[in-house]
């Protein structure tokens, strides 16, 4: 609770395997909050009572990042088995599509109006999809080595990335023409 200075929860699931690391959170409607990890999970939290409401199952590597679409129906996740998977959330269902990727995901979020996805991965790619169908819009190599993070400027028109390479790298999100 920020406004008081005090710790409201800590989260503690029981994690499924040896690994048990979580890599990514993304808020969703309604104070709940999404987070997965190397347990290859999601899962969701009712944030406000610090209660565990769904374990999610579907990839089969670590899954190292969580975005959900602006509006809130999905969850997106990327991992180390080289995929990308929509979530359905309005169900709770594990019904989703899957994104090829080829190899790992780091990173992944929306676009402001929720219409394209970017993320960034092993080996320093970057990538566009349109969110709605998966398609993949553009590609290119962002980073000397794996891209770590990636985020979108306020208007949609910007991309910045983080690798393991240790630059932040501004790109223009329509062609992927570095930028700064």
């Amino acid at each position: 609770d920020p406004s008081a200075s005090r710790l409201a929860h800590t989260l503690v699931g029981q994690a499924e395997g040896q690994a048990q690391w979580v890599n990514d959170t993304a808020w969703l409607p309604g104070d709940r909050l999404a987070a997965v990890g190397n347990d290859l999970t999601l899962r969701i939290w009712d944030a406000a009572a610090g209660r565990q409401l769904s374990v999610l199952h579907g990839h089969t590597g670590s899954v190292t990042c969580v975005a959900a679409s602006p509006d809130g129906r999905r969850l997106y996740t990327g991992a180390g088995d080289g995929t990308v998977r929509a979530w359905d959330l309005e169900a709770l269902d594990p019904a989703r599509w899957v994104w090829p990727l080829g190899a790992n995901g780091f990173g992944l979020a929306f676009a402001p109006d929720g219409a394209r996805a970017a993320g960034t991965g092993w080996e320093g790619w970057v990538r566009v999809w349109d969110a709605a169908t998966g398609r993949e819009i553009a590609n290119w190599q962002g980073h000397e080595q794996s891209g770590v993070r990636v985020a979108w400027g306020p208007d949609g028109k910007w991309l910045a990335t983080t690798g393991n390479d240790g630059r932040v790298v501004l790109w223009d999100a329509a062609t992927g023409q570095l930028k700064a």
